[in-house]
């Protein structure tokens, strides 16, 4: 009898030890930690400036979590906080301050969602303590929207700051201090400042790739407000739509690009350069700058060159804008055949499109009498032109269901070498009209300027760009895909698309985005009216 007490007892001693962990498949905790106290206590008046630490209780064990990411002061705090716990779980988050605080301020620490419990990770989102150096807390908002002019996606990382307007204001500031204010664009691209001290203020908001509240010109966008923001009058700001910044000029490197080519790049898009070799002799050099590009292609002869090693280094002078610099050496790999390739674009021909022929270094002249286009081998009459230093357009009547065969012999095409091609055949077919779909595109409230109509394909490839003052477009026989539209104005009918500009207090001029993306299917007409908003 003792023996079977005994087991029942160690049964059930056994069964009590097994339930003392969770459950398999019970309800998962969803719920956030809560604060339960705060040392001093959030909204609390004349703290001192020598304040050393800021005490967080929660009622369960917490963690910190990315907070160098999610964390945002303002204004900000020199040298930075610490923030522990760091890398362990504690039910106390402390702010520990390195230094004395500015007097008469109102300081807010957004926490984002950085802290969460130790469990699931559940965050207690967006917890912002507020607390002031001086006798009041600051109260003024101000609240408004981001979008991206390129793209009507949703936007992640965004950053609007606000930078206090004094006597030694310059816009200059933006790109060399961090801001007075700061807050984050949410899911659904807008933002709100809160607790604002009356005063005027620049507005900007920016991509922080590079995680120092600081714009990067070369790698972040940004967009600002044209007009001085008072945060006493104004609670809802314009809108601010990001841009992809103006750079200055700056030379950036130069590379040898194949057989007698070297590129040069720059920043800042010049209208003009040229460079101008001093180390050696090259003979008669082509060089091709589109205007207000960011790359130079020179060309010369190897063989006149008469380099004497396998490598070289070659110096140069760059002339833009009247001033004349050296530039760091290039190294020219004479090993490097030469080849020149031609070839022929067939992508999905129609009656619409002309057959471009494309080359890989800078056509001289094209002669017809080694070009032949036949259709099932039957000679057709074409014409040719040049439409670039390295393409050809040969037009000839194209028809649905048909097979095409162009042939280019020795002698067609001439490059900037004198040398000719190697024999190029090009065969390529026409597919029935009813494999293609129609779009037409009615305006109504066109801009009043010169614009570009752009149209993109699903996949965000341009497939036609056109400068134009048209309010009727007619785009046919297109594959069935989904397409939509850009419109690029250009306000001062430059020929150019020009970004904005803070230091010059520049907005870019105005791209406006389709709505909604346009489903081409095949057999079918499609009619689009893009109502553009008036203006004022």
């Amino acid at each position: 009898m003792k023996k079977y007490i005994f087991y029942i007892a160690s049964i059930l001693l056994f069964v009590q030890c097994a339930q003392r962990g969770t459950p398999s498949g019970g309800p998962k905790d969803i719920t956030p930690p809560k604060l339960v106290r705060a040392v001093p206590d959030t909204l609390s008046t004349n703290v001192s400036t020598k304040l050393k630490e800021i005490n967080l209780y929660f009622d369960e064990l917490v963690q910190l979590r990315d907070y160098s990411k999610n964390i945002i002061i303002s204004p900000p705090v020199e040298p930075a906080p610490t923030f522990l716990p760091a890398g362990t779980a504690s039910r106390e988050v402390q702010v520990k301050f390195n230094d004395t605080l500015r007097p008469n301020t109102t300081y807010t620490i957004n926490f984002g969602k950085s802290i969460v419990d130790n469990n699931e990770g559940n965050p207690y989102s967006f917890f912002t303590y507020v607390f002031s150096t001086g006798k009041t807390i600051d109260s003024l908002t101000l609240s408004g929207e981001v979008k991206d002019m390129m793209s009507n996606e949703p936007l992640k990382d965004i950053v609007v700051a606000l930078y206090e307007v004094g006597k030694n204001y310059s816009d200059s500031v933006v790109f060399k201090e961090k801001p007075y204010y700061i807050a984050k664009v949410d899911s659904a691209n807008r933002y709100e400042f809160k607790y604002l001290k009356a005063g005027k203020f620049r507005l900007v908001a920016f991509e922080d790739k590079v995680p120092n509240v600081k714009i990067d010109l070369k790698q972040e966008k940004m967009a600002f407000a044209s007009e001085i923001i008072d945060t006493q009058t104004t609670r809802v700001a314009p809108t601010l739509a990001l841009f992809t910044p103006e750079q200055g000029y700056r030379y950036q490197d130069g590379k040898q690009e194949g057989y007698g080519r070297i590129n040069f790049y720059v920043t800042g898009n010049p209208e003009k350069m040229e460079v101008k070799p001093i180390s050696h002799d090259l003979g008669e050099l082509l060089q091709i700058h589109r205007e207000y590009s960011d790359t130079l292609q020179m060309y010369f002869n190897p063989e006149k060159a008469n380099f004497k090693d396998k490598r070289t280094r070659l110096k140069f002078t760059l002339t833009h804008d009247a001033v004349t610099d050296s530039i760091p050496t290039v190294l020219y790999d004479n090993s490097i055949k030469y080849n020149f390739k031609v070839y022929g674009g067939t992508d999905d021909m129609t009656p619409a499109k002309k057959l471009q022929i494309g080359a890989d270094y800078p056509i001289d002249t094209f002669n017809t009498k080694f070009i032949s286009v036949k259709k099932d081998s039957v000679a057709l009459d074409f014409t040719v032109q040049k439409i670039n230093y390295r393409k050809l357009q040969i037009d000839f009547p194209i028809q649905w269901e048909s097979k095409y065969q162009v042939e280019l012999l020795p002698g067609a095409i001439t490059n900037w070498f004198g040398k000719e091609n190697d024999t190029v055949a090009i065969d390529f077919g026409t597919k029935r009209e009813r494999d293609y779909g129609n779009l037409e595109l009615i305006l109504q409230n066109k801009p009043d300027s010169p614009f570009w109509l752009k149209l993109f394909d699903s996949s965000n490839k341009e497939i036609y760009s056109i400068y134009t003052t048209d309010s009727k477009f007619d785009f046919k026989f297109l594959p069935p895909k989904k397409y939509h539209f850009q419109i690029w104005v250009d306000e001062n009918k430059n020929k150019r698309y020009d970004t904005g500009n803070i230091l010059e207090n520049r907005q870019p001029e105005p791209v406006y985005i389709y709505p909604d993306p346009i489903n081409v299917k095949a057999f079918w007409d499609v009619k689009e009216t893009w109502v553009l908003p008036k203006k004022e």
